[in-house]
C-alpha cells in the first residue's frame, strides 16, 4: 500500500460566543421595511408610520397582537420636535432608526418591550466612572517599565530622588491606549505596589488585559483551530498568483503570514472550486495535550474491515484486530492530537499527531455482513511557528484529480 501523509491546516478564528437576544432585539434587527420617504415631518409622526410598517413587515410573529415593536418618543415637553426629511431605502427597522436618530442627534435604547427615542441618551445622570485597585507583583512592573538600571554603581551613596515608578507606570498605559482627561474625572495612583484607577468600564477591562498580559503568574493559553480542504491540484499556486503575492509573500513557506493565509483561503472559498471537510478548533494551556475531533464514529465487525491507504502502522493493527468478533467503531473524519509550548520571542513549538480518514465504499458480503473500504492519511510531527504566522501543507487525496490543503496556525491568550 501507498503511504500518503497530509499536515493539517490550523487557521485563526475567533470563537467568541454570543450572548442571547431578546425578543424586541431580534425583531428591531430582522424586521425589514420596504422603500419610504419623509419630507419635513415630525419625529413622533415618523415613528408612528415605522410603527405600522413593523407590524405590517413582522412576518415571523404569529400573535397578531404582538406583531411589530412599540416606540416611545420622549422629550422635555416644552422642545420642539425635529422634522424628518430622508428617503430609506429596503433596511431592517434597527438600520432606520439609527439613521434617523444620526440625522437629528438623537438616540436610541430598548426597553422592557419597547424602543424608547429620546434627545439625550438614557444613562445621562449616572456615573459612567469605576474606581478599581489592582496588585502588582514587583516582577510585572519591571516587564511593564523596565528594572534598575543594570550600569549602577553598587558602591556609590545612595540618591534621593523621588520614586519614578509612577509616571513610568502611567505613561506605559497611556500608551496601551488608555487616557487619563483629569477634566472627566480619570485617576491613577500608584504606591509600589498598588494601582489604584478611576475610568470608565471599557477602559478598565483595556487595563485589566494589559495586567494580565505582564503577570507572569496568569498560565497563558494557547489558541488553535483547523481547517482542512479538499480542492484541484495545484490550487494553492493559482490563488496565489490571483493575490499577486511577492517572492517575500511566500520566501518561508511552508510557512506564511496569517493575514495572507485567511485571503487564500477566503479566495478559495469565494471561488466554488474548494469543498471544506473540516474546521475544529480548541483552546489548551500552555504544555498541555488537547484532543479534537471532527467527525463519526462508523461501527463494523474488525475481522471485515479492508483498508486503502494507510500506514502500515495501521495496516498492522487492522491485522491484529481481524481475530476479533466484536464490533468496534472506525473514526471516520479528522482526529487530532495537539501539545503546544511557548517558547522565547512569542514562538510556538506545536507537537502535532492527526489522521484524517475517508470510507471509499461501504461493501457488503454475499452474507450481508458490513467490508467497508477506507483511505487513511496520518502524520506525526512537530514545528515551529513565529508570532502572526500560518502552517501550509498539501497532501494527496483519495479522489483523483484533487489534493488535501491545510493551513496552521496558533496564537497566544493570557
Amino acid at each position: 500500500m501507498k503511504i500518503f501523509t497530509t499536515i493539517i491546516l490550523l487557521s485563526i478564528v475567533t470563537t467568541i460566543s454570543a450572548e442571547q437576544k431578546t425578543k424586541l432585539e431580534e425583531k428591531f434587527e430582522n424586521i425589514k421595511i420596504l422603500g419610504t420617504q419623509f419630507f419635513e415631518t415630525p419625529l413622533p409622526e415618523v415613528l408612528i408610520e415605522l410603527q405600522r410598517l413593523s407590524k405590517q413587515f413582522d412576518l415571523t410573529e404569529a400573535n397578531p397582537l404582538e406583531k411589530g415593536v412599540q416606540f416611545v418618543y420622549k422629550s422635555l415637553g416644552s422642545d420642539t420636535p425635529p422634522k424628518i426629511t430622508i428617503s430609506l431605502s429596503s433596511m431592517s427597522l434597527k438600520n432606520s432608526i439609527s439613521m434617523i436618530c444620526e440625522m437629528v442627534g438623537w438616540h436610541y435604547h430598548l426597553a422592557e418591550n419597547r424602543i424608547i427615542i429620546s434627545k439625550f441618551p438614557h444613562n445621562i445622570g449616572e456615573n459612567p466612572l469605576r474606581t478599581e485597585f489592582y496588585e502588582l507583583k514587583q516582577v510585572s512592573i519591571n516587564k511593564m517599565i523596565g528594572g534598575a538600571s543594570p550600569m549602577q554603581d553598587p558602591f556609590a551613596p545612595p540618591k534621593t530622588k523621588p520614586n519614578t515608578s509612577a509616571a513610568k507606570l502611567k505613561e506605559f498605559i497611556q500608551q496601551n491606549g488608555i487616557i487619563f482627561d483629569t477634566s472627566k474625572g480619570h485617576k491613577f495612583a500608584f504606591d509600589g505596589f498598588q494601582l489604584i484607577v478611576t475610568h470608565d468600564r471599557e477602559n478598565l477591562l483595556k487595563l485589566e488585559n494589559i495586567l494580565r498580559e505582564h503577570d507572569p503568574d496568569v498560565t497563558p493559553q494557547i489558541s488553535v483551530s483547523s481547517i482542512l480542504m479538499e480542492a484541484p491540484v495545484r490550487s494553492l499556486a493559482k490563488f496565489a498568483k490571483e493575490l499577486k503575492l511577492t517572492k517575500s509573500d511566500t520566501e518561508n513557506f511552508p510557512f506564511i503570514s496569517t493575514d495572507i493565509a485567511n485571503k487564500l483561503i477566503d479566495l478559495m472559498q469565494e471561488s466554488g472550486e474548494i469543498k471544506i471537510l473540516h474546521n475544529p478548533s480548541s483552546m489548551v494551556l500552555d504544555g498541555n495535550q488537547v484532543n479534537i475531533k471532527s467527525g463519526i464514529e462508523y461501527h463494523f465487525t474488525p475481522a471485515n474491515e479492508s483498508t486503502r491507504n494507510s500506514s502500515p502502522a495501521n495496516s498492522s493493527k487492522s491485522e491484529q484486530l481481524q481475530g476479533s468478533a466484536k464490533k468496534s467503531p472506525r473514526y471516520i473524519g479528522l482526529s487530532l492530537e495537539l501539545t503546544p509550548r511557548i517558547k522565547k520571542y512569542q514562538i510556538i513549538e506545536i507537537d502535532l499527531s492527526f489522521q484524517f480518514t475517508r470510507l471509499i465504499e461501504d461493501k457488503r458480503s454475499d452474507k450481508n455482513e458490513r467490508e467497508p473500504i477506507f483511505w487513511s492519511s496520518n502524520t506525526d510531527t512537530s514545528i515551529q511557528m513565529n508570532p502572526g504566522q500560518s502552517f501550509i501543507s498539501v497532501g494527496a487525496s483519495s479522489e483523483k484529480g484533487l489534493e488535501l490543503i491545510s493551513f496552521l496556525t496558533a496564537q497566544i491568550k493570557k
